[in-house]
């Protein structure tokens, strides 16, 4: 598995540390209820939200399109104890920064 996709996960499952440790310098993150967000925003946020317990990702797709850049497009299905599993369309562009790949954009679109 591509290391983009376990960083993904990584970022699903643990929260605003992950956002710290995994973002480029210049993120941008657009969170349906929560709205358009750069890096310190993002943190905060989600230092505030219930963490996913799981997550599964289909229909994945994963594009190169330059030598520093991947693109992830997927289904997430992510649950959390006692309330209902949340779907969405989501993307995802990472770039290599210091020899790292890092998320400089992520988008999801709920399905429900």
């Amino acid at each position: 598995m591509d290391a983009v996709w376990t960083n993904e996960r990584h970022l699903w499952l643990d929260g605003a540390e992950a956002y710290a440790e995994l973002m480029a310098t210049q993120c941008v993150m657009a969170f349906g209820p929560m709205g358009v967000m750069r890096n310190k925003a993002v943190v905060d946020n989600l230092r505030e939200a219930p963490r996913w317990a799981d997550v599964a990702f289909a229909d994945q797709v994963l594009t190169q399109p330059a030598e520093r850049v991947k693109i992830l497009a997927y289904k997430a299905e992510a649950r959390r104890e006692g309330a209902k599993p949340y779907r969405a369309l989501c993307t995802s562009t990472y770039v290599q920064e210091d020899g790292s790949w890092r998320i400089a954009q992520h988008q999801q679109t709920p399905l429900d």
